[in-house]
């Protein structure tokens, strides 16, 4: 397995950008990991996050990408931005790319076998359960971003049911979900104010123009560490707002039984090599 392998994990709201050698960084707008075979990345325990080491660092990146960390306990954006990050093409330029490349293709398969046997029970803990009871029943609804998070929503929206329209920056972006979702896509730019559900799934967007939208329409702003700057507008609906309401979600106790399968089960493959390389 990877005994040499090791991890920082910050989820601090102020997270610090150092570089450190011989890592590999992967950032998300709720965590900082930093990944290294070499590096003795213990030294930076507490500054840079909590630090964990072979079998332990192994588990808790299972955690992670199933959610068991994310503020929507089960949610699956998060997995898809692993994915993202330790694409083929983006780990060729790494130190010990073969090395990252091998380990990728791994912890997908180990992935798969944990959400078929451990996760199925979350399937319904998604981003836009956290706001179904917001969806109107038919029309129009407006998404800002292009990113994981707009994916996830318009895996789980019913064309059927809604009209949906997607605004990005990315000409690419809007390119490869037009031809995956057969939705209307246009730039940021050609956006002109009209009657519809909006949602901000975008790290940056206009005030004023979010001024102007919020006057008439519902807005939900998945945005992180928004305070509620709309807050005299009933019908705008923050990120954190939404955690607080749907914090059951959470299941402690789920968590809990969640997080010892997937230990015991990363303890199970690690014994199992040991006692393969003992008989050899």
């Amino acid at each position: 397995m990877f005994p040499q392998l090791q991890i920082l994990h910050d989820t601090k709201k102020q997270r610090s950008k150092e570089d450190v050698s011989e890592s590999l960084l992967w950032t998300t707008c709720q965590r900082t990991l930093r990944f290294s075979w070499t590096a003795d990345l213990k030294q930076w325990e507490g500054r840079l996050g909590v630090y964990a080491s072979g079998e332990e660092a192994h588990a808790l990146l299972l955690e992670i990408i199933s959610g068991l960390h994310s503020q929507l306990f089960g949610e699956r954006e998060v997995y898809y931005q692993f994915l993202d990050r330790f694409k083929d093409l983006r780990l060729q330029n790494e130190p010990n790319a073969s090395m990252w490349i091998a380990f990728r293709k791994l912890i997908i398969e180990q992935f798969e076998f944990i959400k078929e046997t451990y996760l199925k029970d979350l399937r319904a803990n998604s981003y836009i359960n956290l706001i179904r009871d917001l969806l109107p029943a038919s029309g129009n609804i407006v998404i800002f971003g292009t990113g994981n998070l707009a994916e996830s929503l318009l895996e789980d929206l019913d064309t059927n049911q809604y009209e949906i329209i997607v605004y990005g920056r990315s000409s690419s972006r809007l390119k490869h979900i037009d031809k995956k979702y057969q939705t209307r896509c246009h730039h940021l730019e050609e956006y002109t104010p009209i009657s519809a559900f909006h949602i901000i799934a975008s790290t940056e967007f206009s005030p004023t123009l979010l001024k102007e939208i919020v006057q008439t329409n519902t807005i939900v702003d998945f945005r992180e560490n928004i305070s509620n700057s709309q807050g005299e507008y009933k019908n705008y609906h923050t990120l954190e707002k939404r955690f607080e309401i749907a914090n059951s979600l959470k299941y402690p106790e789920v968590k809990e039984r969640i997080t010892k399968d997937i230990r015991n089960y990363v303890k199970s493959i690690y014994q199992s090599k040991n006692l393969s390389y003992a008989n050899n």
